[in-house]
Order: C-alpha cells, then sequence, then structure tokens
C-alpha cells in the first residue's frame, strides 16, 4: 500500500501470508493481540496496519468493535477486475497517443520494467507487484486523465484485498515481466489501440488465476465454520 512504512508492510504482507495459509480463515474474528503473535510486531505498527487493512476491506470492525477477517466473494472480484481491466486499458491507450503527439516520454517505463526483470527469478513477489503498482500508476500520470485516475484509485483500494492472492501462483512472477514488456513496448510505439489490448489482457490473465485460488480460500473458511459449528453442537450437547 502507498505512504505505509516498512515494518506496517511487513505487517500486511504477514497478515496476508496467514489469510492465504489457512491461519486466518475469512469471516473468522481476530484480536489485536493475535496480529501481534502471528506477525512478529509490537502493537504500533499491527495498530497502523490495522487501519490500512480496514480501509482495503480485508479486516471488518464489527458494531461491537471487534475485528473480524472479511469474506472473499468470487462475484465481486471478477466485477472489480473488470471494471479496472477496461479502465487500465483506457489509460494504456491514451499514453500511447500522448507518447505519440510528444507529450510525454516511455524512460521512467522503461526503468521500471528494468528493476522488475532484475526481480523476476527472485523470490520477491510483493518487491515485484509494487513496482507493477508504480509502472500501472506512471500510466496513469501519462495518459493525463484526472477522473479516470481518481476511480482506479478507489478501484484499487477495493481490489487491495485480492491483489495478494498472486502470491500462491509462483509461475505469475515471469509473466508480470513479460505482460509489463509488452504493454511498454505498445507505448513507446505509439499503438494506443495495440497498448489498450496489452493492459486489458494483462488484468484478464491476472484474474483468470485469482480465481480458483479464491475458490479454494472460499472453500477452507467454509469448512473451518462447518468445524467450528460442528465443536460447538459436540459440547454443548456434551454438557445436558
Amino acid at each position: 500500500m502507498p505512504g505505509t512504512s516498512h515494518l506496517v508492510e511487513n505487517v500486511i504482507s504477514h497478515a496476508w501470508k496467514a489469510i492465504l495459509e489457512g491461519e486466518l480463515v475469512p469471516g473468522e474474528s481476530v484480536t489485536e493481540e493475535r496480529l501481534c503473535e502471528l506477525c512478529g510486531a509490537s502493537r504500533t505498527p499491527v495498530r497502523e496496519a490495522i487501519r490500512n487493512l480496514e480501509a482495503a476491506g480485508v479486516l471488518v470492525r464489527e458494531v461491537n468493535r471487534r475485528l473480524r477477517i472479511a469474506t472473499l466473494s468470487i462475484d465481486e472480484m471478477e466485477q472489480v477486475s473488470s471494471i479496472r481491466e477496461v479502465l487500465e486499458g483506457l489509460m494504456a491507450q491514451s499514453a500511447a497517443e500522448r507518447v505519440g503527439a510528444g507529450l510525454e516520454d516511455t524512460s521512467e517505463l522503461r526503468s521500471l520494467l528494468m528493476q522488475m526483470a532484475a526481480m523476476e527469478n527472485a523470490d520477491e513477489m510483493e518487491a515485484l507487484l509494487q513496482l507493477g503498482d508504480r509502472f500501472h500508476r506512471r500510466i496513469w500520470e501519462m495518459a493525463h486523465n484526472p477522473p479516470g485516475q481518481q476511480i482506479l484509485e478507489q478501484i484499487m483500494l477495493g481490489f487491495e484485498r485480492y491483489r495478494h492472492l498472486i502470491h500462491r501462483n509462483r509461475a505469475r512472477q515471469a509473466s508480470l515481466v513479460s505482460d509489463h514488456e509488452m504493454i511498454l513496448e505498445r507505448i513507446a510505439a505509439k499503438d494506443g489501440i495495440g497498448a489498450e489490448v496489452a493492459a486489458r489482457n494483462h488484468i484478464r490473465k491476472a484474474r483468470e488465476i485469482y480465481r480458483p485460488i479464491l475458490e479454494r480460500l472460499i472453500a477452507t473458511g467454509r469448512n473451518a465454520a462447518d468445524r467450528g459449528q460442528t465443536a460447538h453442537i459436540s459440547k454443548t450437547m456434551g454438557s445436558e
């Protein structure tokens, strides 16, 4: 998440790892103390991370002030991703057209892509995702479309809780670089339509990877809820 400290980012990454590995199950309650224990962090960065995770929709604050891991929705993920796909395509097309008109250049995109390529074979998915985020945000700036950029900022906030699903697909790491390379190639060639297609294909491919991972996570959450309900019934019957 932009604007957060390294310690807070570590807590957020640990929290997501716990969700992806089933230590924290969507729909269950979680305490600040448990997050401190899971993330090996003090209360200060954990509290800031909680605020960020609430803003991103990963954590939900109940009426009684208790925290709950937000439930995940395949429909929501696909809807938000589909909207982002259209907008990213529009931004890439506009960026290419502005390069063609001599109003923008691709030097910063090339620098970011070089940094991404250097991490292609390293176990640095989070850093790679952050560079990819900067790459897309630079395209938004190049497009010079403030309303579109503002909408995308809101879309990305709503999508934050799904973005980390990519950590479960290591093969995606190499394709992230090639996808961004294709987008840059089309923008540099001043090919608006080609840039739009490349950007939309990139988002669509990610959505296809998210879907089966999300299906497994949702199934895990249901199974955990079923086990909890069974344990509660057994305890109740045993006390009668």
